[in-house]
């Protein structure tokens, strides 16, 4: 069963709002979504929705033109699209979308909830036991959602329910890609994609899950 990412918000938040209404995959259903939630957000919090708008349009820039992040995204257009409902336009808008709030993520600033979320993931019950908060979680949230999107994007499979999910075990995650990424968005990073491959293993073996990303103010 195939449920479009953002087809039911469970809060009007600027990050998950964000990104929910930017990966869904066909325009006059994204349009129907918005058209649904927008009253709720003109009332509610216009200066901050504009505002990340904007600013995330600067990222963009930006990043597509610095020499790492166009590397990475001209690398990720030679990708082949899997048999699905996922075209790349959506795989771009997913990546981008996904790299700006993660640039905008403040661990020091973030704690984890009553449902063991933190940053863009979900830790398990067994995870959290004598740790407060772990270490790296952006970056390794990061390296979560996009190899979730990639796997998506190359899959035979027309499912993309990712939230509360653990990395789907179809598609391919393409590590060196993330990697690049992941180099590309922070500076003085230099993961490799043997890394990116551990931290994606790690996360399957205890049981991390996806979950929306939210800005910080």
């Amino acid at each position: 069963m195939t449920r479009w990412p953002g087809a039911d918000l469970p809060k009007i938040n600027p990050g998950t709002m964000f990104w929910s209404i930017s990966v869904v995959a066909k325009p006059m259903l994204r349009n129907k979504i918005w058209s649904r939630i927008q009253p709720a957000v003109i009332n509610v919090m216009p200066s901050i929705i504009i505002k990340t708008v904007k600013e995330f349009k600067v990222w963009r820039a930006h990043f597509c033109y610095s020499p790492k992040g166009k590397s990475a995204i001209d690398k990720m257009k030679k990708l082949q699209q899997g048999d699905n409902e996922f075209p790349y336009g959506n795989l771009e808008s997913s990546v981008l979308s996904t790299c700006f709030l993660a640039s905008k993520y403040l661990a020091e600033k973030d704690q984890m909830d009553s449902r063991r979320r933190i940053g863009g993931i979900q830790l398990s019950v067994s995870v959290c036991k004598g740790q407060r908060k772990p270490k790296n979680v952006g970056r390794n949230s990061l390296i979560l959602h996009l190899s979730t999107f990639l796997k998506f994007y190359t899959a035979d499979e027309s499912i993309f329910d990712w939230v509360g999910k653990k990395l789907p075990a179809f598609g391919q995650g393409h590590p060196e890609l993330v990697a690049k990424f992941v180099n590309a968005l922070y500076k003085g990073e230099k993961i490799s994609a043997e890394a990116v491959e551990r931290i994606t293993r790690k996360s399957q073996k205890d049981g991390i899950r996806l979950a929306h990303w939210k800005l910080q103010n």
